[in-house]
Parts: structure tokens; sequence; C-alpha cells
């Protein structure tokens, strides 16, 4: 690893350590802009490198979803985190009076035909490719363009939203808060707002379903306006 890459492992990926959220946000700047400026850097986590950097996947798949999160709930800069990956909370909040348990987990466009096992797989395939030629194709067969309406793609979503939040109803989270991050959702899906892809995808689990478990459910892509957030009645 290289200094900039051990002095985040040991600022922030400690099991059990509390943080500030101001924290958390000074080091999501700091990796952002080492992606901006560095394309060796940004070609490894893109495809989370973690022989290389071995807290790229922590970073990618959860720690940066929640910095996201923390943006779009406006967490206070000195609202505490601890980030508890082998428990059955991924993170614990205190905020002010409130102490919050969040789960959390990611969703990627589920298609039929594709050259992965699933999402996930096929979301790795498209970033080795892009950082072999620079580019890579949309649609699930990642070396070639494939032939796909709007609706297509906004289903695609709809189904991989569902999967994630229907495999995450377990008794062991009642009471939680989960966090669903969809990179580039909105991306493949511009024509559409956001909440016009995912309510139908909440929809499908069934309101009944998700609340016997949640308190709420925040689903969110990077761009701000990707953000929804729904609550127990």
């Amino acid at each position: 690893m290289s200094t900039f890459e051990a002095d985040v492992a040991d600022t922030l990926f400690h099991h059990g350590d509390w943080h500030t959220i101001s924290q958390l946000r000074i080091i999501a700047a700091q990796i952002l802009r080492k992606t901006q400026t560095d394309n060796s850097f940004a070609a490894k986590m893109r495809v989370q490198d973690q022989k290389s950097i071995p807290w790229s996947k922590s970073w990618m798949e959860e720690l940066y979803p929640f910095s996201v999160l923390a943006d779009r709930i406006s967490l206070l800069d000195d609202a505490t985190f601890c980030w508890t990956p082998l428990g059955a909370a991924d993170f614990e909040v205190r905020a002010g009076d409130k102490a919050i348990k969040i789960q959390s987990t990611m969703a990627y466009a589920e298609r039929e035909g594709t050259i992965g096992v699933q999402g996930g797989h096929v979301r790795k395939l498209e970033m080795k490719k892009y950082n072999a030629d620079g580019f890579s194709f949309g649609g699930g067969l990642v070396s070639e363009p494939r032939a796909r309406s709007q609706e297509d793609d906004v289903n695609a979503w709809r189904v991989g939203i569902a999967q994630a939040l229907k495999k995450k109803l377990k008794a062991g989270y009642t009471g939680y808060q989960l966090l669903i991050y969809t990179p580039r959702c909105q991306f493949d899906t511009i024509d559409f707002n956001f909440d016009q892809v995912v309510i139908p995808a909440i929809k499908q689990v069934g309101r009944a379903a998700w609340e016997q478990v949640f308190d709420a459910l925040y689903i969110l892509d990077a761009p701000p306006s990707a953000f929804v957030e729904l609550r127990r009645n």
C-alpha cells in the first residue's frame, strides 16, 4: 500500500472504533481527490483490488455508501458512528440523543442473458473491461453492445432493488434501518425520476413485509437527486 492508502486504513478501518461524521467526510473527500488525480489508484478502486488496497471493497460497498447517506439525511459533523461489519448492524450511529443501527447492502440491475452470474458480477466485469480498454458496454454483455429499451433498464433495476430488500428481511435486523446503495442506477435510468424506479420495486416486496423488520429504508445512488426515504407508519 502507498502511504496514503496506509494512512486511510489506519484512520478508519478498525472494526468497533468510533469516529465522527466529520472524519468520514474528510476521508471521503481525500479519496475522491486521489481517484481524480491518480489513474492507478482509480483503476484499483474501480475493481476493488483488495490485494493492492485491502480496504477497497469495504469502502466502495459499505463506508462510501454510508458517507453518501450521512449527507442525504444531514447528519451533523459531530455525530459519531461505529463500523461493525462483523455484527448484525453494519453501522451504529449516535446523533444527539438518538442511537441508530443501520444494515447496508448493494443492489444492481438484474437481467437475463448476461455473461455474469448476477448483477454484482456483471458490474465487476464491466469495471475490468473499462480498466483494460477504457470503455465497456452496458446491458450485461460487457464487451459488446446489447439492444435494450429504457423500460428494460428500469425493470432490471427494479428487480435488483427488490431482490436486495428481500434478502435482508431477517428477524435479526428488527428495528434497524436499511441502506440500499444502487451504483449507476440513475445513470442507467436517466429519463426517469429516481423514485419512479425505486418505489415500484419496494412495492413488489410490500410495505407490510419490510415494516415487520425495518424502521426505515434508504435507497440511494451517488447523485444528490437519487434518494428515496421510506419510514414505518
